[in-house]
């Protein structure tokens, strides 16, 4: 993207898309269970994620990517995301953690770019997992998984919600939400200095922050009160999503 007019940037990474849809199963190895073993579409953090990592580069990349690719990525996502979510209950549609808004915002905002038509009859499967999410948080906006796994969730539950508000051209807004404002304050809480956390759960006391996330949660919707952030210049805020430097694709 940063050198249009360099082919061999597009077509080495054509040819990492076509080694992505080889693989015989996007789940993580060591998710995979027995029931999982011969079965090449169940869902995991990873496969979700591959999901909507593809579906993006597509949405991006459609006119300059070679078309067998694009059908290939297309038919991909259609059988190992879209028809896996929509044909089977999917074992972290019944999990609080961190699990729940990844899995369930990366299959909802993958539906919203391959299969809008689709995404009104799953959305609701997707909203539970997001309520079953915060039912794991704290009242006072805490979880017990530390630094690491409320940045790694959280930014899944902000992407989500954020592209389904662009999606709806504002009617939809969940970061109204009086908890969702105090689980954006979490990270605030554990801070000792800028690069130091207090460390439990499956963290690490010197975690890095996602820049974006930082930005986002100074935005208007009302995720800034109560948290002090760090200036982040204006060349390194990481966009999330086609959405944020191309505002009018929704």
């Amino acid at each position: 993207m940063l050198y249009p007019e360099n082919n061999e940037y597009l077509e080495k990474l054509e040819d990492l898309i076509c080694e992505i849809c080889n693989e015989y199963s996007w789940v993580l190895s060591a998710h995979r269970n027995a029931a999982w073993f011969n079965k090449r579409d169940s869902i995991d953090l990873f496969a979700a994620e591959t999901g909507i990592n593809l579906a993006e580069i597509k949405y991006m990349l459609y006119e300059r990517l070679n078309p067998l690719v694009v059908e290939r990525i297309t038919r991909e996502i259609r059988w190992r995301i879209l028809d896996s979510f929509k044909n089977e209950r999917q074992g972290f549609e019944e999990l609080t953690n961190n699990w729940a808004p990844v899995c369930s915002g990366s299959v909802g905002m993958t539906f919203m770019y391959e299969s809008p038509e689709d995404f009104c009859s799953v959305r609701s499967r997707i909203e539970a997992c997001m309520e079953n999410y915060l039912s794991g948080i704290y009242d006072e906006g805490s979880t017990s998984e530390g630094i690491g796994y409320w940045q790694y969730g959280f930014s899944f539950y902000v992407m989500y919600y954020e592209m389904w508000r662009r999606y709806t051209h504002g009617r939809y807004n969940r970061f109204s939400n009086p908890k969702v404002t105090r689980l954006a304050s979490f990270f605030n809480s554990l801070m000792f200095d800028e690069n130091n956390f207090v460390s439990f759960g499956d963290s690490n006391p010197n975690e890095d922050m996602h820049l974006w996330l930082q930005h986002f949660l100074k935005s208007p919707y009302n995720l800034h009160q109560h948290i002090l952030l760090f200036h982040v210049p204006e060349t390194n805020r990481k966009p999330f999503l086609q959405s944020l430097h191309n505002d009018n694709h929704m």
